[in-house]
């Protein structure tokens, strides 16, 4: 127990030293919206904990390091828990894991995400339409779906793309993972006040999902295109994400086969981490052939695992 709390006291120290500065608030000069979006703000959360597998975080302190409101800190906690970048321990406290645990995290959702989207998955070529059908072995650690929480809808969100979708807009997203239909609410076709009341807590339910989509960003899972005029809805410009990981989601099939049975049966288990080098090594050599140059972003931790690893092969 001392060792533990001196290692606490120790990376209390740490973090507070290198706590940034707050930045201009709404109102006062050189005030940007955007600055204070969540994904720059979870790049710089990731940034502040990537190098700190086992670190407990206490929600009170990671707003004062990084000098933000609490419930922004649990805005990007509650999506990162979902993926199980970090795990709760008791209330206002989680341990960090890193992104290192994603690839067979995304690979077991993937098996939940065949089953939801089987129609979608099938047209992908993912599967075949009778292989859809079957109930593959997934972590129980993830995040229940069908929900309106932003853990529920963090797990539907990604689960698109790991159907094959490489493209999403997030309206689109919104109409299948919450069942709304956005064009039902376009400024014309509002006439009651109950219509108008919808539309609202529609926009509401897509701002969240922006949010998941730019936390999403932060961790180089996907990226925002730059649609501009070239998807329009509505005579709007509707902004589209496109997926980037590493690993592409039919490769993910590969890593549950690979490694699925070192998905552990107790959720309460820590996730293990896998060597991603023959799946991004794959991916990379389609995705040149495709576009010409590989935008395809290897996480840092799971780049500088994989070469130690490959070192100590040799």
């Amino acid at each position: 127990p001392a060792a533990k709390s001196k290692a606490k006291g120790m990376s209390k120290s740490k973090t507070a030293a290198a706590a940034p500065k707050a930045g201009p608030q709404a109102g006062e000069k050189g005030y940007k919206r955007a600055d204070k979006s969540l994904g720059l703000l979870c790049e710089r959360f990731v940034e502040h904990y990537k190098n700190s597998h086992g670190l407990e975080i206490a929600v009170d302190d990671a707003a004062t390091d990084l000098a933000v409101e609490r419930r922004r800190i649990y805005d990007i906690i509650n999506i990162l828990e979902a993926l199980r970048v970090v795990r709760r321990i008791c209330k206002n406290t989680y341990t960090w894991h890193g992104s290192e645990v994603l690839p067979l995290i995304f690979a077991s959702m993937q098996q939940d995400a065949i089953v939801q989207w089987k129609e979608q998955a099938a047209s992908n070529g993912l599967v075949d339409a009778s292989s859809s059908k079957k109930r593959y072995r997934s972590s129980s650690g993830t995040a229940a779906t069908g929900g309106k929480s932003m853990a529920a809808l963090t797990c539907d969100f990604v689960k698109l793309f790991l159907a094959g979708d490489s493209t999403i807009a997030v309206t689109e997203a919104a109409d299948r993972v919450l069942g709304t239909n956005s064009e039902l609410y376009t400024e014309g076709n509002l006439c009651s006040d109950e219509q108008k009341a919808e539309a609202k807590a529609m926009k509401s339910k897509i701002r969240r999902l922006y949010d998941i989509a730019n936390v999403l960003a932060s961790l180089n899972v996907i990226v925002k295109e730059n649609c501009g005029a070239s998807f329009q809805k509505n005579n709007d410009s509707v902004p589209q994400f496109r997926w980037i990981y590493a690993i592409p989601p039919k490769a993910f099939l590969s890593v549950m086969k690979d490694h699925g049975h070192l998905i552990p049966a107790d959720p309460a288990e820590a996730d293990p981490v896998i060597d991603i080098t023959p799946y991004v090594k794959d991916h990379k050599s389609k995705h040149k052939k495709g576009r010409g140059k590989s935008t395809t972003k290897i996480p840092h931790s799971a780049s500088k695992k994989s070469s130690k690893s490959r070192k100590s092969k040799k």
